[in-house]
This record gives structure tokens, C-alpha cells and sequence, in this order.
């Protein structure tokens, strides 16, 4: 993983400098720093069609935090119990926010946030989840343990509640990475090798497809496109 993190790294500055050197290119953006007060660290995660921006940030003692930014107006995502972290993970075109807070107990929950209502989304059975992606309709994914201490991948919307998708490669642990307004989502899952792969799961038909790798043991998906292109990582050969 760190030779193929090199490469696609070394890869870049190649391309960048490429740009530089071409009068065909011209800059057309704008960096804008996200200001948070007390902050030492910010992260944006995800920003929607609109522009608004989804992150989170740690403050002063480590206390993570999370923010929806839209212009230069910085909203904070209220915690599930005082004194407890949160972080916005996506957003979507409404401009709601998914993410994880803790609980009183420290325990991590994937969480839901329009603007004014932080929801809970519970778990599997188990003592933590976590929320990774929202569409344009709400329908959120991410990660649960279950009563077995696994990890496997869930799906929540308002008229459902959380409920567990059937993503396998064989092995026991999934996740759930990403979500399109199709309803594909890209996820993790593994194989019976013990190896993990990213996979393609389609709810109408209840289908993994493995996405295999670039020639390494492992796979891991970020994200999915509107027509359902996926990206994420993957182990070199010799990893």
C-alpha cells in the first residue's frame, strides 16, 4: 500500500508540473481556507453540488468536531452528549450531513444531521457504527457492529431505520463506503482468503460484484459516481 501510495503521489507532482509548464492552463480557482475557532486541525470531506462543504475538525484537547460550511458561514454539528467528539464524514444535496458522534459512554454512532436535529442511527446489535455516505433522497450507508462484534455494512433512511446489507465475498466483515442517487453503493468486503477487496452492491438484485485489485491482496472503495464509476485503493503487486 505505502509503494502504490508513492506511486500515485510521485505520479501527481508529474502531472501537476506538466500543467504548470502548459500555457493551455490557466488558473480558474480560488483556495479558501476553512476557519474553524479553537481548532488545530480541519478536514473538509465531502462538498455537494451547491458548494456546501461537510467535515470535521480537532480542537485544543483532541475533541473532534463536526461542521457544514456554506460561503463563509460555518455551522457546527451539535454532539449526541456534552463533552462528547462528532464529525461529518458526507453530505448531500439538501444539505444533510452524515458523519459519527459519541455517546455518553463513548460509544461511536453513526449520526444524521439536517441543519437542526442530530439523529441517532443506532447499530446492528453491536457497541458502535459509523455513517461514510448519503444520497440526494437520505438514504445513508456506512458500517455497524453486529451482537457478534463484526463488522458489517448497514443502510438507514427514515422509513426503514437501519437495517443490514447482504454484501459477502465469503468472509464474516463488510463495509459500506458510498451511495448514488441510483441506489449503487461501493463497499468493502472479505474474502475467504481473509483478504479485503472493493466490491459493487446492487439492492435491487442483492449482487456483490468483487472489483478486484491492481495485483496486490487488497482493495479498499472511497466512492461511486452518478453512472456508477468507483474509486479507491488497492494494494501493489509485492505489497
Amino acid at each position: 500500500m505505502k509503494r502504490l501510495t508513492r506511486t500515485l503521489f510521485a505520479l501527481g507532482i508529474a502531472l501537476a508540473c506538466a500543467a504548470c509548464r502548459s500555457t493551455a492552463f490557466a488558473q480558474f480557482y480560488t483556495i479558501v481556507p476553512i476557519a474553524v475557532p479553537g481548532a488545530n486541525y480541519v478536514a473538509g470531506e465531502e462538498i455537494n453540488d451547491s458548494g456546501v462543504v461537510a467535515g470535521g475538525f480537532f480542537d485544543s484537547v483532541d475533541l473532534d468536531g463536526g461542521f457544514r460550511l456554506a460561503g463563509s458561514s460555518v455551522e457546527l454539528m451539535p454532539a449526541l452528549a456534552v463533552g462528547k467528539g462528532v464529525y461529518g464524514a458526507s453530505i448531500n444535496n439538501a444539505g444533510v450531513v452524515a458523519g459519527y458522534a459519541f455517546t455518553a459512554n463513548d460509544e461511536r454512532r453513526a449520526v444524521v444531521w439536517d441543519g437542526s436535529t442530530l439523529i441517532d442511527l443506532g447499530t446492528l446489535g453491536g457497541d458502535r457504527s459509523n455513517a461514510f455516505g448519503i444520497n440526494s433522497v437520505g438514504v445513508v450507508v456506512g458500517a455497524s457492529r453486529n451482537a457478534s462484534a463484526t463488522d458489517r455494512p448497514f443502510s438507514w433512511s427514515v422509513s426503514t431505520g437501519i437495517v443490514e446489507l447482504p454484501i459477502s465475498l465469503g468472509g464474516a466483515s463488510a463495509s459500506a463506503r458510498a451511495i448514488n442517487d441510483a441506489g449503487l453503493i461501493a463497499g468493502t468486503a472479505r474474502n475467504v482468503g481473509g483478504d479485503d477487496h472493493a466490491v459493487l452492491f446492487d439492492p435491487s438484485t442483492s449482487t456483490t460484484v468483487d472489483l478486484g485489485t491492481l495485483g496486490g491482496p487488497s482493495s479498499f472503495s472511497n466512492g461511486i459516481s452518478p453512472n456508477g464509476y468507483v474509486v479507491g485503493l488497492s494494494d501493489a503487486p509485492n505489497d
